[in-house]
Protein backbone atom coordinates (compact mmCIF):
# COMPACT_ATOMS: atom_id res chain seq x y z
CA UNK A 1 0.00 0.00 0.00
CA UNK A 2 1.14 3.53 -0.84
CA UNK A 3 0.10 6.85 0.60
CA UNK A 4 -0.78 9.83 -1.60
CA UNK A 5 -1.41 13.52 -0.95
CA UNK A 6 -4.05 14.99 -3.21
CA UNK A 7 -5.62 18.33 -4.16
CA UNK A 8 -9.09 18.13 -5.67
CA UNK A 9 -12.13 20.24 -6.36
CA UNK A 10 -15.81 19.41 -5.96
CA UNK A 11 -17.65 19.85 -9.28
CA UNK A 12 -20.82 21.26 -7.69
CA UNK A 13 -19.49 23.98 -5.39
CA UNK A 14 -15.94 24.29 -6.72
CA UNK A 15 -14.59 23.95 -3.18
CA UNK A 16 -10.93 22.96 -3.03
CA UNK A 17 -10.01 19.97 -0.86
CA UNK A 18 -6.58 18.83 0.33
CA UNK A 19 -5.94 15.51 2.03
CA UNK A 20 -4.23 12.12 1.99
CA UNK A 21 -5.37 8.61 1.13
CA UNK A 22 -3.96 5.09 0.92
CA UNK A 23 -4.08 3.02 -2.28
CA UNK A 24 -2.15 0.25 -4.02
CA UNK A 25 -1.05 2.46 -6.95
CA UNK A 26 -1.51 5.96 -8.39
CA UNK A 27 -4.19 4.62 -10.72
CA UNK A 28 -6.10 3.15 -7.77
CA UNK A 29 -5.82 6.45 -5.90
CA UNK A 30 -7.22 8.36 -8.89
CA UNK A 31 -10.06 5.85 -9.15
CA UNK A 32 -10.95 6.38 -5.48
CA UNK A 33 -11.06 10.15 -5.97
CA UNK A 34 -13.22 9.81 -9.06
CA UNK A 35 -15.61 7.55 -7.15
CA UNK A 36 -15.90 10.35 -4.59
CA UNK A 37 -16.87 12.68 -7.49
CA UNK A 38 -13.83 14.89 -7.10
CA UNK A 39 -11.90 16.64 -9.88
CA UNK A 40 -8.23 15.83 -9.36
CA UNK A 41 -5.88 18.81 -9.38
CA UNK A 42 -2.73 17.18 -8.03
CA UNK A 43 -1.75 13.73 -6.76
CA UNK A 44 1.71 13.04 -5.34
CA UNK A 45 3.02 10.08 -3.32
CA UNK A 46 3.99 10.79 0.26
CA UNK A 47 7.61 9.97 0.91
CA UNK A 48 7.81 7.32 3.58
CA UNK A 49 10.60 7.19 6.12
CA UNK A 50 13.01 4.39 5.19
CA UNK A 51 12.81 1.30 7.34
CA UNK A 52 15.85 0.59 9.44
CA UNK A 53 17.32 -2.74 8.46
CA UNK A 54 19.47 -3.05 11.56
CA UNK A 55 16.99 -4.14 14.20
CA UNK A 56 18.94 -3.01 17.31
CA UNK A 57 19.48 0.45 15.86
CA UNK A 58 15.81 0.57 14.89
CA UNK A 59 14.76 -0.23 18.45
CA UNK A 60 17.06 2.50 19.78
CA UNK A 61 15.51 5.07 17.43
CA UNK A 62 12.00 3.89 18.34
CA UNK A 63 12.72 4.29 22.06
CA UNK A 64 14.03 7.81 21.44
CA UNK A 65 10.95 8.71 19.40
CA UNK A 66 8.61 7.44 22.10
CA UNK A 67 10.34 9.55 24.75
CA UNK A 68 10.26 12.61 22.52
CA UNK A 69 6.54 12.18 21.77
CA UNK A 70 5.39 11.29 25.29
CA UNK A 71 3.57 14.60 25.93
CA UNK A 72 1.78 14.53 22.57
CA UNK A 73 0.78 10.91 23.10
CA UNK A 74 -0.59 11.65 26.57
CA UNK A 75 -2.78 14.43 25.18
CA UNK A 76 -3.98 12.18 22.35
CA UNK A 77 -4.87 9.33 24.70
CA UNK A 78 -6.76 11.68 27.02
CA UNK A 79 -8.72 13.07 24.07
CA UNK A 80 -9.52 9.58 22.76
CA UNK A 81 -10.60 8.43 26.23
CA UNK A 82 -13.04 11.33 26.52
CA UNK A 83 -14.46 10.78 23.02
CA UNK A 84 -14.88 7.01 23.43
CA UNK A 85 -16.44 7.50 26.87
CA UNK A 86 -19.11 9.70 25.24
CA UNK A 87 -20.18 6.79 23.01
CA UNK A 88 -18.14 7.46 19.84
CA UNK A 89 -16.46 4.47 18.19
CA UNK A 90 -12.69 4.13 18.31
CA UNK A 91 -12.25 4.80 14.59
CA UNK A 92 -14.38 7.95 14.69
CA UNK A 93 -12.65 9.16 17.86
CA UNK A 94 -9.22 8.77 16.26
CA UNK A 95 -10.41 10.56 13.13
CA UNK A 96 -11.84 13.46 15.16
CA UNK A 97 -8.73 13.76 17.37
CA UNK A 98 -6.52 14.19 14.29
CA UNK A 99 -8.49 17.09 12.85
CA UNK A 100 -8.01 20.77 13.55
CA UNK A 101 -5.57 23.53 12.69
CA UNK A 102 -3.74 23.25 16.03
CA UNK A 103 -3.19 19.49 15.90
CA UNK A 104 0.56 18.74 15.57
CA UNK A 105 1.59 17.27 12.24
CA UNK A 106 2.96 14.13 13.85
CA UNK A 107 -0.38 13.49 15.58
CA UNK A 108 -2.20 14.15 12.31
CA UNK A 109 -0.10 11.57 10.46
CA UNK A 110 -0.55 9.04 13.26
CA UNK A 111 -4.33 9.44 13.38
CA UNK A 112 -4.61 9.18 9.59
CA UNK A 113 -2.57 5.98 9.58
CA UNK A 114 -4.63 4.46 12.39
CA UNK A 115 -7.91 5.50 10.76
CA UNK A 116 -6.89 3.89 7.46
CA UNK A 117 -5.86 0.68 9.22
CA UNK A 118 -9.13 0.50 11.17
CA UNK A 119 -11.13 1.20 8.00
CA UNK A 120 -9.44 -1.77 6.33
CA UNK A 121 -10.56 -4.02 9.19
CA UNK A 122 -7.35 -4.13 11.22
CA UNK A 123 -7.80 -4.22 14.99
CA UNK A 124 -6.70 -1.28 17.11
CA UNK A 125 -4.05 -3.38 18.83
CA UNK A 126 -2.51 -4.45 15.52
CA UNK A 127 -2.72 -0.92 14.08
CA UNK A 128 -0.89 0.51 17.10
CA UNK A 129 1.64 -2.32 16.85
CA UNK A 130 2.66 -1.00 13.44
CA UNK A 131 3.47 2.41 14.97
CA UNK A 132 6.47 1.40 17.11
CA UNK A 133 7.69 4.97 17.21
CA UNK A 134 4.59 5.80 19.28
CA UNK A 135 3.52 2.70 21.25
CA UNK A 136 5.57 0.18 23.24
CA UNK A 137 4.75 -3.44 24.06
CA UNK A 138 2.89 -2.59 27.26
CA UNK A 139 0.58 -0.07 25.60
CA UNK A 140 -0.17 -2.42 22.71
CA UNK A 141 -1.04 -5.25 25.10
CA UNK A 142 -3.23 -3.01 27.29
CA UNK A 143 -5.14 -1.67 24.28
CA UNK A 144 -5.66 -5.18 22.89
CA UNK A 145 -7.08 -6.56 26.14
CA UNK A 146 -9.14 -3.41 26.78
CA UNK A 147 -10.71 -3.55 23.33
CA UNK A 148 -11.81 -7.14 23.91
CA UNK A 149 -13.21 -6.36 27.37
CA UNK A 150 -14.94 -3.14 26.32
CA UNK A 151 -12.90 -0.95 28.72
CA UNK A 152 -10.97 0.98 26.09
CA UNK A 153 -11.74 4.40 27.59
CA UNK A 154 -10.43 3.62 31.07
CA UNK A 155 -7.37 1.85 29.63
CA UNK A 156 -6.47 4.89 27.52
CA UNK A 157 -6.86 7.16 30.53
CA UNK A 158 -4.47 4.96 32.56
CA UNK A 159 -1.95 5.01 29.72
CA UNK A 160 -2.25 8.80 29.50
CA UNK A 161 -1.60 9.08 33.25
CA UNK A 162 1.41 6.82 32.81
CA UNK A 163 2.88 9.09 30.14
CA UNK A 164 2.17 12.19 32.24
CA UNK A 165 3.93 10.75 35.31
CA UNK A 166 6.99 9.83 33.30
CA UNK A 167 7.13 13.23 31.64
CA UNK A 168 6.81 15.03 34.98
CA UNK A 169 9.64 13.04 36.54
CA UNK A 170 11.87 13.51 33.50
CA UNK A 171 11.17 17.25 33.50
CA UNK A 172 11.98 17.37 37.21
CA UNK A 173 15.39 15.79 36.61
CA UNK A 174 16.10 18.11 33.67
CA UNK A 175 15.11 21.15 35.75
CA UNK A 176 17.45 20.05 38.54
CA UNK A 177 20.38 19.79 36.12
CA UNK A 178 19.65 22.82 33.92
CA UNK A 179 20.74 25.51 36.40
CA UNK A 180 24.17 23.98 37.21
CA UNK A 181 24.83 23.37 33.51
CA UNK A 182 24.02 26.99 32.65
CA UNK A 183 26.24 28.19 35.49
CA UNK A 184 29.07 26.02 34.16
CA UNK A 185 28.68 27.37 30.62
CA UNK A 186 28.65 30.99 31.85
CA UNK A 187 31.73 30.32 33.99
CA UNK A 188 33.60 28.81 31.05
CA UNK A 189 32.72 31.77 28.84
CA UNK A 190 33.93 34.21 31.51
CA UNK A 191 37.26 32.40 31.81
CA UNK A 192 37.79 32.27 28.05
CA UNK A 193 36.76 35.91 27.51
CA UNK A 194 38.94 37.39 30.26
CA UNK A 195 41.95 35.17 29.53
CA UNK A 196 41.91 35.90 25.79
CA UNK A 197 40.77 39.54 25.69
CA UNK A 198 41.60 41.23 29.01
CA UNK A 199 44.74 39.56 30.35
CA UNK A 200 46.96 39.32 27.19
CA UNK A 201 47.42 43.13 26.90
CA UNK A 202 48.42 43.31 30.56
CA UNK A 203 50.87 40.42 30.11
CA UNK A 204 52.41 42.11 27.05
CA UNK A 205 52.82 45.34 29.02
CA UNK A 206 54.64 43.51 31.82
CA UNK A 207 56.90 41.64 29.40
CA UNK A 208 57.82 44.83 27.54
CA UNK A 209 58.69 46.45 30.89
CA UNK A 210 60.87 43.48 31.93
CA UNK A 211 58.52 42.73 34.81
CA UNK A 212 57.93 39.12 35.83
CA UNK A 213 54.42 37.92 35.06
CA UNK A 214 52.71 36.15 38.01
CA UNK A 215 52.38 32.40 37.59
CA UNK A 216 48.60 32.52 38.11
CA UNK A 217 48.22 35.02 35.29
CA UNK A 218 50.42 33.00 32.92
CA UNK A 219 48.49 29.83 33.73
CA UNK A 220 45.09 31.44 33.16
CA UNK A 221 46.17 32.91 29.81
CA UNK A 222 47.45 29.51 28.74
CA UNK A 223 44.16 27.83 29.73
CA UNK A 224 42.06 30.41 27.88
CA UNK A 225 44.23 30.26 24.74
CA UNK A 226 44.06 26.45 24.76
CA UNK A 227 40.30 26.32 25.22
CA UNK A 228 39.67 28.83 22.43
CA UNK A 229 41.99 27.18 19.90
CA UNK A 230 40.46 25.37 16.89
CA UNK A 231 42.16 22.12 17.90
CA UNK A 232 40.50 22.18 21.33
CA UNK A 233 37.09 22.82 19.77
CA UNK A 234 37.65 20.01 17.27
CA UNK A 235 38.77 17.66 20.03
CA UNK A 236 35.70 18.51 22.13
CA UNK A 237 33.43 17.82 19.15
CA UNK A 238 35.10 14.49 18.41
CA UNK A 239 34.99 13.54 22.08
CA UNK A 240 31.27 14.31 22.24
CA UNK A 241 30.59 12.27 19.11
CA UNK A 242 32.60 9.41 20.55
CA UNK A 243 30.51 9.47 23.72
CA UNK A 244 27.30 9.39 21.66
CA UNK A 245 28.54 6.44 19.60
CA UNK A 246 29.63 4.62 22.76
CA UNK A 247 26.22 5.25 24.35
CA UNK A 248 24.45 3.94 21.25
CA UNK A 249 26.61 0.79 21.20
CA UNK A 250 25.97 0.14 24.88
CA UNK A 251 22.22 0.60 24.39
CA UNK A 252 22.17 -1.72 21.37
CA UNK A 253 24.06 -4.51 23.12
CA UNK A 254 22.41 -4.06 26.53
CA UNK A 255 19.93 -6.86 25.77
CA UNK A 256 22.79 -9.32 25.19
CA UNK A 257 24.61 -8.79 28.46
CA UNK A 258 23.67 -8.59 32.10
CA UNK A 259 25.02 -5.82 34.30
CA UNK A 260 27.29 -7.17 37.06
CA UNK A 261 26.21 -6.93 40.67
CA UNK A 262 28.93 -4.48 41.67
CA UNK A 263 27.75 -2.05 38.99
CA UNK A 264 24.14 -2.15 40.23
CA UNK A 265 25.30 -1.66 43.85
CA UNK A 266 27.34 1.40 42.81
CA UNK A 267 24.30 3.13 41.30
CA UNK A 268 22.51 5.85 43.30
CA UNK A 269 19.41 4.68 45.10
CA UNK A 270 17.16 6.74 42.83
CA UNK A 271 18.47 4.84 39.77
CA UNK A 272 17.25 1.61 41.41
CA UNK A 273 13.92 2.92 42.71
CA UNK A 274 12.69 4.47 39.47
CA UNK A 275 12.75 1.26 37.35
CA UNK A 276 11.17 -0.77 40.17
CA UNK A 277 8.49 1.90 40.60
CA UNK A 278 7.71 1.86 36.87
CA UNK A 279 7.67 -1.95 36.93
CA UNK A 280 5.21 -2.10 39.84
CA UNK A 281 2.85 0.49 38.37
CA UNK A 282 2.88 -0.96 34.86
CA UNK A 283 2.39 -4.45 36.25
CA UNK A 284 -0.64 -3.19 38.19
CA UNK A 285 -2.07 -1.60 35.02
CA UNK A 286 -1.67 -4.83 33.05
CA UNK A 287 -3.26 -6.92 35.80
CA UNK A 288 -6.18 -4.47 36.04
CA UNK A 289 -6.64 -4.75 32.27
CA UNK A 290 -6.96 -8.54 32.52
CA UNK A 291 -3.50 -9.60 31.38
CA UNK A 292 -2.24 -12.76 33.18
CA UNK A 293 0.64 -12.22 35.58
CA UNK A 294 3.22 -14.31 33.70
CA UNK A 295 2.30 -12.62 30.40
CA UNK A 296 2.50 -9.19 32.07
CA UNK A 297 6.02 -9.92 33.35
CA UNK A 298 7.03 -11.06 29.86
CA UNK A 299 5.66 -7.85 28.29
CA UNK A 300 7.33 -5.53 30.78
CA UNK A 301 10.86 -6.89 30.37
CA UNK A 302 11.76 -5.12 27.09
CA UNK A 303 10.18 -1.83 28.24
CA UNK A 304 12.60 -1.30 31.14
CA UNK A 305 15.29 1.28 30.43
CA UNK A 306 18.02 2.82 32.53
CA UNK A 307 21.40 2.09 34.10
CA UNK A 308 21.72 -1.53 35.18
CA UNK A 309 18.23 -2.54 34.03
CA UNK A 310 19.65 -5.38 31.95
CA UNK A 311 20.06 -7.22 35.26
CA UNK A 312 16.47 -6.31 36.18
CA UNK A 313 15.26 -7.77 32.87
CA UNK A 314 17.19 -10.96 33.60
CA UNK A 315 15.61 -11.07 37.08
CA UNK A 316 12.14 -10.77 35.55
CA UNK A 317 12.87 -13.63 33.16
CA UNK A 318 14.00 -15.77 36.09
CA UNK A 319 10.89 -14.78 38.08
CA UNK A 320 8.65 -15.77 35.17
CA UNK A 321 10.25 -19.22 35.00
CA UNK A 322 9.84 -19.62 38.76
CA UNK A 323 6.15 -18.62 38.61
CA UNK A 324 5.59 -21.19 35.87
CA UNK A 325 6.91 -23.82 38.30
CA UNK A 326 4.46 -22.68 41.00
CA UNK A 327 6.90 -20.72 43.17
CA UNK A 328 5.24 -17.95 45.30
CA UNK A 329 5.82 -14.36 44.25
CA UNK A 330 7.97 -13.41 47.24
CA UNK A 331 10.39 -16.22 46.32
CA UNK A 332 10.17 -15.69 42.54
CA UNK A 333 11.30 -12.05 42.84
CA UNK A 334 14.42 -12.99 44.78
CA UNK A 335 16.98 -10.56 43.36
CA UNK A 336 17.91 -8.52 46.46
CA UNK A 337 19.70 -5.91 44.34
CA UNK A 338 16.33 -4.72 43.00
CA UNK A 339 13.62 -6.14 45.28
CA UNK A 340 14.08 -5.53 49.00
CA UNK A 341 12.43 -7.47 51.80
CA UNK A 342 9.56 -4.97 52.08
CA UNK A 343 8.75 -5.31 48.36
CA UNK A 344 8.73 -9.11 48.48
CA UNK A 345 6.67 -9.23 51.66
CA UNK A 346 4.00 -6.90 50.26
CA UNK A 347 3.88 -8.98 47.08
CA UNK A 348 3.11 -12.05 49.17
CA UNK A 349 0.41 -10.18 51.09
CA UNK A 350 -1.17 -8.96 47.86
CA UNK A 351 -1.14 -12.43 46.35
CA UNK A 352 -2.70 -13.98 49.45
CA UNK A 353 -5.43 -11.33 49.72
CA UNK A 354 -6.23 -11.29 46.01
CA UNK A 355 -5.45 -7.56 45.78
CA UNK A 356 -2.14 -7.71 43.98
CA UNK A 357 -2.82 -4.78 41.63
CA UNK A 358 -3.72 -2.27 44.42
CA UNK A 359 -0.71 -3.43 46.44
CA UNK A 360 1.59 -2.87 43.46
CA UNK A 361 0.18 0.63 43.01
CA UNK A 362 0.89 1.45 46.66
CA UNK A 363 4.43 0.16 46.26
CA UNK A 364 4.92 2.25 43.12
CA UNK A 365 3.60 5.34 44.92
CA UNK A 366 6.05 4.85 47.81
CA UNK A 367 9.00 4.38 45.47
CA UNK A 368 7.95 7.45 43.48
CA UNK A 369 7.80 9.58 46.62
CA UNK A 370 11.24 8.42 47.71
CA UNK A 371 12.68 9.15 44.27
CA UNK A 372 11.15 12.63 44.16
CA UNK A 373 12.56 13.46 47.59
CA UNK A 374 16.01 12.31 46.43
CA UNK A 375 15.77 14.46 43.31
CA UNK A 376 14.68 17.46 45.38
CA UNK A 377 17.65 16.99 47.71
CA UNK A 378 19.98 16.73 44.72
CA UNK A 379 18.57 19.93 43.22
CA UNK A 380 18.95 21.69 46.58
CA UNK A 381 22.64 20.70 46.71
CA UNK A 382 23.54 21.35 43.07
CA UNK A 383 22.43 24.97 42.95
CA UNK A 384 24.59 26.31 45.84
CA UNK A 385 27.47 24.08 44.73
CA UNK A 386 27.30 25.56 41.22
CA UNK A 387 27.19 29.11 42.61
CA UNK A 388 30.16 28.37 44.91
CA UNK A 389 32.16 26.92 42.01
CA UNK A 390 31.42 29.92 39.83
CA UNK A 391 32.45 32.27 42.65
CA UNK A 392 35.77 30.46 43.05
CA UNK A 393 36.52 30.51 39.32
CA UNK A 394 35.55 34.15 38.86
CA UNK A 395 37.54 35.10 41.97
CA UNK A 396 40.58 33.33 40.54
CA UNK A 397 40.20 35.17 37.23
CA UNK A 398 39.90 38.54 38.99
CA UNK A 399 42.96 37.75 41.15
CA UNK A 400 44.92 36.83 38.03
CA UNK A 401 44.03 40.22 36.56
CA UNK A 402 44.81 42.18 39.73
CA UNK A 403 48.18 40.58 40.55
CA UNK A 404 50.00 42.12 37.53
CA UNK A 405 48.61 45.55 38.43
CA UNK A 406 49.86 45.16 42.00
CA UNK A 407 53.28 44.10 40.69
CA UNK A 408 53.48 47.17 38.45
CA UNK A 409 52.44 49.48 41.31
CA UNK A 410 55.16 48.03 43.56
CA UNK A 411 57.83 48.57 40.94
CA UNK A 412 56.69 52.13 40.23
CA UNK A 413 56.62 53.04 43.93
Amino acid sequence: MMRFRYQARTPDTGERQIGELTAESPAAARALLREARLTILDLTPVRQNPKLTWAPLGRLVENWLRKRRSNQKAELLESLSTLIESGISARQAIDIAGRGTRVPRAIGRLTRNLTDELTEGVSLCEACGRERGWFDELEIAVLGVAQQSGELSSAMRRLADRQTRRSQLRDKVIAALTYPVLIGIVTLLVVVLLSTKTLPPIVDMLVSSDIEVPALTRGLVFVGTTLSSPFAILFAGLFGMGLLVLFAILQIHSSRRVAPGWYVRSLPAVCQRLPVSALARDLADLLSSGVPLDRAVEILGPTLRGPGTSRLRASLASARRSMAEGVPLDRAFDDELWFDEEFRRLLAVGQESGELAPMLRRLAHRYDQRSRRSIDRLAGLLEPAAILLMSIVVGTVVLAAVLPLIRMQELIS
